[in-house]
């Protein structure tokens, strides 16, 4: 059960009206109880208050409430004015009902919730935070130019790839290519043209901020 210290001057401890500003501040908590010294058994107070009465005549009293791990500067102060024809006893309940008003306010008994620190890393959306998977298949499709530093004549034409990726684990693509091309002059009064089909691999590493790309062909040209 929560505890609230009540720490007196010895003059006020020692006063016959002390057990009964104890017994109001029990008795005005929703939970817990109060006390004038911990227990032995090493329970530590959740809340203390510090009680002072400003004359000597017990007119007005000053109570300060607060955790004993916070400043004091964060401390909940209330200063009570009772009348000379107030009976003793009854300055001291009020004064035991402040204290556990002022720890019921404040909320003294529940346990200090933890700093939540907000992170500062700037969360990308959701567009952005993680690359589309690629695509099993690849289909490229375009044109062919040749011309060789010999007599031969050039030669233009198409070629078609299809690819398709073997793991999404690895940069490795099972790729087959197919072109067909013709010679832009006749020879001997024939058109000359060339086909080539080909099976092999295809893959690419990114090393820093440069892409490497290789493939290994097995190719037929006719």
């Amino acid at each position: 059960m929560p505890i609230v210290l009540v720490e007196l001057p010895a003059a006020a401890a020692a006063d016959s009206n002390a057990p009964a500003l104890i017994a109001a501040c029990s008795a005005g908590l929703r939970r817990g109880t109060c006390v004038t010294e911990e227990p032995a058994s090493g329970e530590r107070a959740a809340a203390v208050a510090i009680v002072a009465w400003l004359d000597s005549d017990h007119l007005r009293a000053r109570i300060d409430v607060g955790r004993r791990a916070e400043q004091r500067a964060g401390w909940q102060v209330r200063e009570l004015t009772f009348r000379e024809q107030d009976a003793p006893l009854e300055r001291w309940r009020s004064v035991g009902l402040a204290i556990a008003g002022v720890v019921g306010e404040a909320t003294l008994l529940e346990p200090a919730k933890p700093v939540t620190v907000k992170s500062t890393k700037r969360e990308l959306p959701a567009s952005r935070a993680r690359p589309p998977a690629p695509s099993s298949w690849r289909v490229a499709l375009g044109p062919v130019f040749e011309h060789s530093l010999s007599t031969e004549p050039p030669s233009a034409g198409a070629w078609f790839d299809i690819s398709r990726r073997l793991s999404s684990s690895l940069p490795l693509e099972l790729s087959a290519l197919a072109s067909r091309s013709w010679s832009l002059a006749v020879t001997s009064g024939v058109n000359t043209s060339f086909s080539t089909l080909g099976l092999g691999f295809r893959g690419s590493a990114a090393v820093g901020e440069f892409s490497l790309r290789g493939r290994f062909w097995q190719l037929s040209r006719r």
